[in-house]
């Protein structure tokens, strides 16, 4: 029983020893767990740093990216005053055709009209041209009849001894003018050759 009892108790001392000694090097572990220069300290640390780093590059960032915006925002109004610009140029543009396509055609209506009046004059001259060519060929066959008349109560009255001769102050009768329209109507009559009756 004596002997017994001194094995629980060496055992329990043991068991005693063991316990402590696990607990110093837990104590050690943890002590150098939450050192600041090695181990979860300095990670905790580093983290901080790079928290605080990370902060001051999104502030910088976040700068430059309202910086960027602000330049793109007056280029944005700088294209928006050229559209206008371009918009009313166009507008203008657009003015300028129609105007010079209503002159145009405002034109083309006056040539037509021209165009028309000159036609119309035209067929009236021809007309016009035609029936006088017609007159003066009437006016031709009445003067050769006429001449003809003429010569044959001569030549009867010569033939009768009846013939008188003209006197010496009166003026002779000119013989008849071809007055026909040669190729140019404008240049008038011309003189025709006429032989003398025997």
């Amino acid at each position: 029983m004596t002997s017994m009892n001194i094995t629980l108790d060496i055992i329990l001392l043991l068991s005693c020893g063991m316990a402590i000694f696990y607990c110093y090097m837990l104590n050690r572990r943890l002590k150098a767990l939450h050192d600041l220069k090695s181990g979860i300290g300095e990670a905790v640390v580093d983290l901080a740093k790079a928290t605080k780093s990370s902060q001051e590059v999104s502030v910088t960032i976040a700068t430059q990216t309202q910086e960027a915006i602000n330049e793109l925002n007056a280029v944005l109004d700088q294209v928006q005053d050229y559209r206008q610009e371009a918009e009313d140029i166009l507008q203008n543009l657009d003015g300028q055709v129609h105007q010079a396509r209503t002159k145009i055609s405002k034109s083309l209506k006056g040539t037509e009209t021209v165009t028309e009046k000159l036609t119309s004059l035209n067929e009236r001259s021809r007309i016009e041209l035609k029936a006088l060519t017609q007159a003066v060929e009437i006016a031709n066959k009445v003067n050769a009849l006429t001449r003809d008349q003429m010569l044959q109560k001569v030549r009867h009255q010569k033939k009768e001894g009846t013939l008188t001769p003209f006197p010496q102050n009166s003026v002779r009768p000119t013989p008849p003018q071809d007055t026909s329209i040669k190729s140019n109507p404008f240049h008038g009559p011309q003189p025709q050759q006429y032989r003398r009756h025997s």
